[in-house]
């Protein structure tokens, strides 16, 4: 028996996965990191719609390390703290900023 999806979150874990495999501001390597993240989060028993948001935060994430040259993968401390300091600044909630948090070392983890 099939479950009622009416948010359509399988569908939006669909996408947000295209997004990371398309992107170009991704590196091989990131997206490797972030798809075995992924199966990772399924395996220890998360729902679809967390997976999602996480990988929806670290599709974000990726996409601004690689504009500073770097990448999940070689990521040093400095890096690290531009990255959290440049989502402490943005113009969004403190729940947001908190749950970037938590999939930054969710994802780490």
């Amino acid at each position: 028996m099939s479950t009622l999806d009416i948010h359509k979150r399988r569908r939006r874990l669909e996408l947000v996965t295209e997004r990371i495999r398309k992107s170009d501001a991704i590196s091989d390597e990131d997206r490797r990191l972030i798809l075995g993240f992924m199966d990772f989060c399924f395996a220890e028993g998360l729902s679809v719609d967390r997976v999602e948001h996480y990988l929806h935060i670290l599709n974000k994430l990726a996409e601004r390390m690689g504009m500073m040259g770097a990448g999940f993968a070689n990521a040093g401390r400095y890096v690290l703290v531009k990255l959290v300091g440049w989502v402490k600044r943005r113009d969004i909630s403190d729940w947001t900023k908190h749950d970037y948090n938590v999939a930054l070392k969710k994802f780490y983890k």
